[in-house]
């Protein structure tokens, strides 16, 4: 039996949503039941998504350059 890849890649992303959405109820949790995780959680998820943003521009050009090189090989 052969799968497609759009059904490998759907899968992939199914297996890596649940954890996030698990944690993200976590952190909720926490953060109604504590303050000052709170006020740190507040504080870290503008950050995180900026670096999210900036790790995908500084890592953009070095994983283009190493599958360029994968394909030579």
């Amino acid at each position: 039996m052969q799968v497609s890849s759009d059904y490998t890649l759907d899968l992939i992303a199914a297996v890596k949503k649940v954890p996030v959405e698990v944690a993200n109820e976590i952190y909720d949790g926490h953060s109604k039941n504590n303050p000052h995780f709170k006020k740190l959680y507040d504080s870290l998820v503008p950050y995180r998504n900026d670096a999210y943003a900036w790790q995908q521009v500084a890592e953009l050009g070095f994983d283009t350059f190493q599958m360029r090189m994968r394909a030579r090989t």
